[in-house]
């Protein structure tokens, strides 16, 4: 499943501090588990058995970040060469929902999206896995 959510903020926790960006662009955020339908070999069963899928997947999120300072993209790059684990969270400010990705690891190095920016500030695609996942819909 994906959800888009274009306005909103985000942030994350490295330790006991937290960051928040200045702006981000659009999260997408994939959820991993499935519900699936089989049935045997000859075909014949009308009602099929249910399947999990996905169980063994991490939950992904990519985070389209805009406008980020040279420092604390340093830190995430750092964080994506230690391996270090934060917490990343986004909030959708139409309706106040959003996830939690706990104890996350950054799958992808981030790379700033356009090479004529400035130095002062970055623009580049963060990529999170995580399989304790808390989500907060709100409508």
């Amino acid at each position: 499943m994906l959800y888009q959510i274009s306005d909103g903020k985000a942030g994350f926790t490295l330790g006991s501090t937290n960051y928040e960006f200045s702006d981000i662009d659009s999260i997408d955020y994939t959820y991993s588990k499935k519900n699936n339908l089989t049935r045997g070999a000859s075909g014949n069963n009308k009602v099929g058995i249910l399947v999990k899928e996905g169980l063994k997947d991490a939950d992904m999120a990519d985070i389209r970040i805009t406008d980020c300072s040279v420092a604390i993209y340093n830190l995430l790059e750092n964080c994506f060469k230690n391996g270090t684990r934060i917490n990343v969270w986004f909030i959708d400010n139409k309706t106040g929902g959003g996830f939690t990705y706990k104890q996350a690891i950054i799958t992808d190095k981030p790379r700033q999206a356009q090479i004529a920016e400035g130095i002062d500030a970055l623009n580049f695609m963060l990529k999170v896995k995580s399989f304790d996942v808390v989500d907060k819909i709100k409508e």
